[in-house]
């Protein structure tokens, strides 16, 4: 079986902040690359996988990767239905113009609004 673990020297050089509350990474290699190394990244293009990053020159050993329990991801393509609901409520709130709430206070204050009326139905 080969190496499932792939590593390049890289530099962390952006975080943005999405409006689903997801981020995306942006890391620049710091030199040339082989064309083996050039090669395993391309096979890694649209691929669901976990980053490790350890600052420094050191190499990540398999020994330095914490053993957690990760979250299984559900299929590509794929959303959970409270993502979904977010991002339709997120459609919502711009439709209104973004009015003077931030769109956190207004997700909180919607959800506090259907989370009542669940309860309501409750016996």
């Amino acid at each position: 079986m080969e190496n499932r673990l792939f590593q390049i020297p890289a530099e962390c050089v952006k975080v943005l902040s999405k409006a689903n509350r997801s981020i995306r990474l942006i890391y620049d290699s710091q030199e040339n690359l082989t064309d083996e190394a050039m090669v395993a990244l391309m096979k890694q293009l649209q691929k669901f996988g976990w980053l490790c990053f350890l600052p420094g020159e050191e190499q990540i050993k398999a020994e330095e990767i914490p053993d957690v329990s990760l979250p299984k991801r559900m299929e590509d393509g794929d959303i959970s239905p409270a993502q979904r609901m977010r991002n339709v409520l997120f459609r919502i709130w711009e439709q209104k113009g973004k009015p003077t709430t931030t769109f956190e206070e207004y997700y909180r204050s919607s959800m506090e609004k259907y989370i009542s009326q669940l309860k309501e139905r409750l016996t």
